[in-house]
């Protein structure tokens, strides 16, 4: 299983998109994430061609958000991560 992995010096609870870009019919997913900062987000359901990731949480009455893109190709018959 392949995962797009942060640490956070603090405790995380918040929400991850992953939107799938350049495509007619967009996949969208989202994860509500409550952990203790080592956030692991499973990308394996995540089809072929490029995505976005978006984090938003709120850390001691502060709003932030986090966006990246990153690329998930078919290789031999497996997905994997080839470009962030």
């Amino acid at each position: 299983m392949k995962f797009l992995k942060f640490n956070f010096s603090h405790p995380f609870k918040g929400r991850a998109n992953l939107i799938q870009l350049n495509t007619f019919a967009p996949q969208s997913l989202t994860i509500l994430i409550d952990n203790d900062g080592l956030l692991e987000i499973p990308i394996s359901a995540c089809n072929t061609g490029k995505w976005r990731l978006v984090l938003d949480w709120i850390y001691e009455e502060n709003t932030f958000c986090y966006q990246e893109n990153f690329e998930v190709s078919n290789h031999l018959g497996y997905s994997s991560l080839i470009n962030r």
